[in-house]
């Protein structure tokens, strides 16, 4: 391992933008250096798009609990920790 004393960074170099195309499939801006190989995965299996909104909204629903459940939890939580969330007596005290 080498120490340099007083060492300064290179300035970063500017690089090209590149430019782009939109999509008329997926709507998307890609790169024209990708756009072949975009448009074969797109055009790969049609419903795939289909496929990936429903399993997106399938983890949606799968990942939220309902508001319901989750004051049930705190409230059952809060029993065993009554000192994170104080006691009914405290309650009355501080108000």
């Amino acid at each position: 391992m080498k120490i340099v004393k007083n060492y300064t960074r290179k300035p970063e170099t500017k690089q090209k933008t590149d430019q782009t195309q939109k999509c008329p499939l997926c709507k998307q801006n890609i790169s024209i250096n990708e756009w072949s190989e975009h448009l074969k995965v797109e055009l790969l299996d049609p419903k795939w798009r289909e496929i990936k909104q429903e399993m997106l909204e399938r983890k949606m629903e799968i990942s939220l609990a309902p508001s319901e459940d989750v004051m049930l939890y705190l409230n059952n939580f809060s029993r065993y920790r009554p000192d994170l969330f104080g006691d009914a007596q405290d309650e009355v005290i501080y108000c």
